[in-house]
Parts: structure tokens; C-alpha cells; sequence
């Protein structure tokens, strides 16, 4: 039972991680919007715009990991007599890497 508890716990977690990527999404692509109809009266509101639909774009670009899992894992190994403790090995996102 403890198992089953943890399990939902980690897919609530991985549940809301999704909902919070989809709100990133959301609001990257309000501010490109934005910039995309804002209204242009001189130079500087040019440059402001392009930095604005850079910075947009780029942040787009960094949350679309395609087919690439937001999710990660961890493998318990149990030994047979429960008497070690537990050896557990983690796998992250997608971009962390380890030494």
C-alpha cells in the first residue's frame, strides 16, 4: 500500500510539473503575440519589440522538447534479505546530466 501511495504522490507531482510547462508555453506565447501587434511609433519601439519576440521565441524554443519526456525515474533495487538498505538509482530531466 505504502508503494501505491508514493506512486500516486510522484504522478501528482509529474501532473502538476505538466500543467506548470503548459502555463510557460501559454505565457511565451502571450508576450510573442503581444509583440506581434503592438504598435510602432519610432525606433525604439522596434528595438523593444525585437527583443521582446526574441526573448519570446527563444523561451518558446527552450520549453518545446518535442517527444522528449519532462518526467523523471528512480529504480529501486531491493536487496533479497532487507537487511542492506536499498540501492536507488535516479534518472532526471531531460537536459541534466551527471558526473
Amino acid at each position: 500500500m505504502a508503494h501505491e501511495r508514493e506512486i500516486k504522490e510522484e504522478q501528482l507531482f509529474l501532473d502538476l510539473a505538466l500543467t506548470a510547462l503548459d502555463h510557460m508555453r501559454d505565457e511565451a506565447r502571450s508576450l510573442r503575440d503581444s509583440a506581434a501587434v503592438a504598435n510602432m511609433r519610432g525606433a525604439g519601439d522596434l528595438v523593444e519589440r525585437d527583443v521582446v519576440m526574441g526573448t519570446a521565441l527563444h523561451r518558446l524554443d527552450q520549453l518545446a522538447i518535442g517527444d522528449q519526456p519532462l518526467f523523471f525515474g528512480r529504480i529501486d533495487y531491493a536487496p533479497m534479505n532487507r537487511v542492506a538498505p536499498t540501492n536507488t538509482t535516479s534518472a532526471g530531466w531531460r537536459s541534466r546530466t551527471r558526473s
